[in-house]
C-alpha cells in the first residue's frame, strides 16, 4: 500500500522549523483570539525574525486560524449552555 501524504497549503513559503511546521501563524491566532497581546506580539516579531515580513496570505492564514479556533469556543460554550439549562429544568 502506497502511503500518501497531505501538503499544508496554508503555507505560503517553506516553513523549515519542524517544532512549527506552520510558522508561529497558529500561536499568533491563539494569542489574538485570547486578547494576549503582548505574546501575540511577541510571537509576530518570531515569525518575522525568523521567516520574514509576514504577507497577506499569511495575516488571510492567521485569520482563518482564529475563525476556526473562535468556532470551536462557540461551539463549547452552545454545549455547555445546552446541558446547563438541562441541568436546571430537571430541578424544576
Amino acid at each position: 500500500m502506497e502511503m500518501v501524504s497531505k501538503q499544508n497549503t496554508l503555507n505560503t513559503r517553506e516553513m523549515p522549523n519542524t517544532r512549527y511546521p506552520n510558522g508561529y501563524l497558529p500561536k499568533i491566532a491563539y494569542h489574538i483570539l485570547h486578547n494576549n497581546a503582548d505574546k501575540a506580539q511577541y510571537f509576530i516579531g518570531r515569525q518575522m525574525e525568523t521567516y520574514g515580513e509576514l504577507d497577506k496570505q499569511e495575516l488571510a492564514n492567521c485569520l482563518v486560524y482564529i475563525m476556526i479556533n473562535n468556532n470551536a469556543v462557540i461551539q463549547n460554550l452552545a454545549e455547555f449552555l445546552a446541558e446547563y439549562a438541562e441541568n436546571i429544568a430537571q430541578k424544576a
